[in-house]
């Protein structure tokens, strides 16, 4: 698959406009808080063109199993140990990876 392509459609699982205002509102130690949503999303988009294509394929097979099979990837903290399914995924200011599950 074309990288452009690829890294179009890894792009609409980046978290919401709605979702990032709320990672904003709780002052998320992840993100730029001073950075807008177009500003965050242009961010993720330069994180995904920075990897090797063996590395963005891999993170396109992960989001088409988040799109699939809403329960094909499970997510636990080790505090309470609650289940949470995997819905969206972003670039940390570290340029790591973060998955994202509802709250």
């Amino acid at each position: 698959m074309d990288v452009n392509v690829m890294i179009i459609r890894i792009m609409s699982h980046i978290v919401a406009e709605c979702e990032y205002e709320r990672m904003i509102g709780e002052s998320c130690r992840g993100i730029d808080v001073n950075m807008s949503y177009d500003n965050f999303f242009l961010w993720n988009k330069a994180c995904l063109e920075e990897l090797s294509y063996e590395d963005l394929s891999w993170v396109w097979g992960l989001c088409k199993r988040l799109k699939l099979d809403r329960q094909s990837i499970v997510m636990m903290d080790l505090e309470d140990c609650g289940l949470w399914t995997a819905s969206a995924i972003f670039y940390d200011t570290k340029k790591r990876l973060v998955i994202v599950h509802p709250r």
